[in-house]
Formats: C-alpha cells, sequence, structure tokens
C-alpha cells in the first residue's frame, strides 16, 4: 500500500508545472456539486479523505471529508474533517480533487481539536 501511495506522489510530481496548477472551472462546481463523492489528495499526493459533501459558495469551497484508512490524519481516531478554501485552489483530475496545498502544509493549518470527540478537524486554507 505504502509503494501505491508512493508512486501516486511521484506520477504527481512528475506532471508539468502548467498542468498541476489549481483550475476548477464551473463545470467542475457544477459535477462535484451534484456528486461529492470524489478522493481529496494534497498537492503532493497524500490521502486527506473522501468527499461527503462540497458547498461552494463565491470564491470559497468547504470540503467535508470522511476519514479512511491511509489519510494523514490518521492518528487523530478517524474524526472526519472540514476544509474551507478557494475554488482557485482546486483541481478535478479524473476522481480525485487536488488541493493546492501539501501535506505538510494542511496538517499545520488543521484545529485538532481533542477535547470534543465529535467535532471534525478543521482547515481553513484561504491565505496562500
Amino acid at each position: 500500500m505504502r509503494s501505491a501511495r508512493h508512486l501516486m506522489a511521484m506520477a504527481l510530481l512528475a506532471l508539468p508545472a502548467s498542468i498541476a496548477q489549481a483550475d476548477l472551472s464551473s463545470a467542475d462546481i457544477t459535477a462535484l456539486s451534484n456528486n461529492s463523492k470524489v478522493r481529496v489528495l494534497s498537492s503532493d499526493g497524500a490521502v486527506l479523505g473522501t468527499g461527503d459533501g462540497i458547498s461552494f459558495q463565491g470564491d470559497r469551497a468547504r470540503l467535508f471529508l470522511k476519514t479512511r484508512g491511509g489519510n494523514i490524519f490518521r492518528r487523530t481516531g478517524g474524526k472526519d474533517i472540514v476544509v474551507t478554501t478557494l475554488t482557485e485552489q482546486l483541481t478535478l483530475r479524473g476522481n480525485d480533487l487536488i488541493m493546492d496545498a501539501n501535506a505538510e502544509r494542511i496538517k499545520i493549518r488543521a484545529n485538532k481539536s481533542f477535547t470534543d470527540d465529535s467535532s471534525p478537524i478543521t482547515v481553513l486554507l484561504i491565505n496562500r
């Protein structure tokens, strides 16, 4: 399983810079609004989770994610994740939604509250 993640990360890094930049069209937004069951990845190929709902308001997107084994927050007890970001920082590539932030930045920006087991991990990625 680790080798599959490694190969995916290497494939994403091998893409030309013009393709790797975030680009979410209005057609992509419509498709995601109708079917949010996409896998969400960081720019370096790390898995955040699987979409359980996506909300678009203006230039912002809020992603509601269910965690699965092998995600970057695996040590938090399987808590759900809510990511707020700009639509310009997202790219739809097949069935994967790629964020324009690497795994380390996402972990740093995460509010991992351990005082309330029912609260999700929230990640705010509005600033570059």
